[in-house]
């Protein structure tokens, strides 16, 4: 279905299937196919000062960031971030559905960096095959982590 999504939006099988590999890959657990409809917002955290790419797929609920907000320390770890977005302070950028849209849900696996443990993972990803379906990101706060 994954695959699908991703030729419908224009990518060669090859490249819908290298695609989806590696969407599943990013998860420790099958990505799971999830509707939403436009009252549906999903955000996602990026280093202070800095914007969404306009091709990432990774995404959460707005439920998942309330959630991780109450340790906001262990945030970075939960999402798997790369060393370099493990800061102290990020903005929060959300999209809505134009209409009804498909996501893809799963958890977040574990990390490593050259072969060392990393991060934990473990918080809920909805992965964003067709970014033309939401409208554009837009900052909605910043988190602030305390040490």
């Amino acid at each position: 279905m994954m695959v699908n999504a991703l030729q419908s939006k224009g990518l060669s099988m090859d490249e819908a299937i290298r695609e989806a590999r590696s969407f599943i890959n990013s998860g420790a657990t099958m990505p799971v196919a999830t509707p939403l409809d436009v009252t549906d917002k999903l955000v996602k955290v990026v280093p202070s000062g800095g914007a969404p790419s306009t091709t990432t797929g990774y995404w959460m609920k707005e439920s998942q960031l309330e959630a991780l907000k109450a340790d906001p320390a262990s945030l970075a770890n939960k999402l798997g971030l790369p060393p370099g977005m493990q800061v102290n302070s990020f903005d929060v950028f959300q999209i809505t559905p134009k209409q009804g849209a498909v996501v893809y849900e799963s958890k977040i696996a574990p990390t490593t960096v050259n072969g060392i443990p990393n991060t934990t993972g473990g918080a809920t990803q909805n992965i964003v095959v067709d970014r033309s379906q939401f409208t554009l990101p837009i900052k909605t706060g910043t988190i602030v982590i305390k040490k």
